[in-house]
């Protein structure tokens, strides 16, 4: 009899999915994973979603929820759901929500495009070629703003979990498209005085299942003594990524004097400072490899990783930089030893907190964390 395995592969082969209890057994792990932490679906919504789709004929199946399931699927192994990550499955099963990727933004626009094409970026992340993801975050927000994610008040009337969930998937796309804003050095999309939503609340809401995946975007230590809003933290830093493209790489910005730059990259500085106050001491880079369960630290390492980022963006050897400028000026005249840039010990303590968390990390999650 042939293995759950041996059905994937032989399904990856065609058009279709694996058996339901296949497929239902790695959503549930990727919802229990995944979506806890970063809550792209609702759960109830996903799991009756792929019910409904094996409840139908071949012939009436959605594409875009076709879509969704291959996407899922993809997240699934490439997050290690099952104890190992599987490269190989989850490239396919992307490939296929690929294959349909023109359905998926020709049909009618509804939260579960969106969704779908979210996930296909998050899974581009990491390709070497960043123009696909960088493509599709600019026709996910087309679509996003089309059915008035960025409005609270497109939302009003709805059943408050669907509104929760419409409010979440705009705050996941704010993610994704400042942090590839700020890595590729290129514009983002959404504008941020042009989004009317509240930030998710920083302690687990009213509306977290009891089912499976709490959807609350909440993380906790391995003994369940600390706890921390890991979605509202992506959200914060994903505000400073987007000051750190406006005040270091924007076009407006190569305009300003070199005194205004430097107040404005201070003010992302101290913005940037206290988003790290602001995380609990067991979730630092430095600490969260003897605190949190394994299965967390990829999501961690993502994290600190992009404070890291930022952190050496802001510190780097600036012109405007006066302090900088006048060490060069006088090794120049008088051959006086070199200031180390703004902030060195900083920079370098970081770094090795980040390499020690990073050395935590399953080998197949060492180089694919986002």
């Amino acid at each position: 009899m042939a293995t759950g395995e041996d059905q994937e592969a032989v399904a990856l082969d065609g058009t279709d999915l694996p058996p339901l209890h296949h497929v239902r057994s790695l959503v549930e792990a990727f919802l229990n994973r995944f979506n806890s932490v970063l809550p792209l679906f609702h759960p109830q919504t996903l799991l009756h979603l792929v019910d409904e789709f094996y409840n139908v004929g071949s012939s009436r199946r959605d594409p875009v929820a076709w879509a969704a399931i291959n996407v899922v699927l993809a997240l699934a192994h490439r997050y290690a759901i099952q104890g190992t990550t599987d490269s190989t499955a989850s490239t396919n099963y992307l490939s296929r929500a690929r294959s349909v990727v023109s359905a998926v933004i020709e049909a009618e626009t509804e939260l579960l495009n969106v969704q779908v094409l979210l996930g296909m970026v998050i899974l581009l992340q990491g390709s070497p070629d960043q123009q696909p993801p960088l493509i599709l975050i600019a026709v996910t927000f087309r679509l996003a703003h089309r059915i008035g994610l960025h409005n609270r008040a497109s939302s009003v009337g709805l059943e408050p979990f669907l509104a929760r969930q419409r409010a979440f998937v705009f705050w996941f796309a704010y993610i994704l498209d400042k942090d590839l804003s700020m890595r590729q050095k290129q514009p983002s999309i959404q504008r941020d005085d042009d989004i009317d939503h509240s930030l998710p609340l920083a302690e687990i809401d009213n509306f977290q299942s009891s089912f499976i995946g709490n959807n609350s975007g909440h993380i906790t230590t391995a003994d369940g003594a600390a706890t921390m809003n890991y979605f509202l933290a992506r959200i914060r830093l994903a505000v400073i990524e987007g000051g750190v493209y406006d005040y270091l790489y924007s076009t407006r910005s190569q305009k300003h004097n070199p005194d205004d730059r430097a107040k404005a990259l201070d003010s992302v500085a101290s913005a940037l400072e206290q988003w790290k106050a602001s995380i609990p001491p067991e979730f630092t880079a430095a600490t969260a490899s003897q605190t949190v369960s394994p299965g967390l630290l990829p999501f961690i390492s993502g994290l600190h990783s992009t404070s890291f980022m930022c952190t050496t963006f802001i510190n780097q050897a600036h012109a405007w930089n006066a302090k900088w400028v006048s060490s060069l000026q006088s090794n120049a005249r008088l051959g006086t030893a070199l200031s180390v840039p703004p902030l060195w010990d900083l920079l370098v303590d970081e770094a090795r907190s980040l390499a020690t968390l990073v050395q935590a990390l399953p080998p197949s999650d060492s180089s694919d964390f986002w």
